[in-house]
């Protein structure tokens, strides 16, 4: 993985998220086990809907904890690069 300097932290729907110096979001899960559920999938579309409308081609997840297989699958499926 490469490393990013951030520019900027900032809270969306109480989420923390940081902007990289090479302009990518970056959402994190403070979570010890990332579990799939509806309110994940609301949450992190939303989260991409954000995103895009903001004009970041890239984002990413960054999980404090594991994340279970399902999730693992739909973040990917999301387009989210997962560190």
């Amino acid at each position: 993985n490469d490393i990013e300097t951030i520019k900027s932290l900032a809270n969306y729907n109480g989420q923390i998220t940081a902007v990289t110096k090479s302009d990518k979001i970056i959402f994190f899960d403070t979570s010890d086990i990332f579990i799939w559920s509806e309110a994940k999938q609301k949450q992190y579309e939303a989260s991409v809907e954000y995103a895009k409308k903001s004009g970041y081609k890239t984002w990413g997840l960054v999980s404090l904890g594991s994340l279970t297989s399902k999730a693992d699958t739909k973040m990917s499926a999301l387009a989210f690069k997962i560190n």
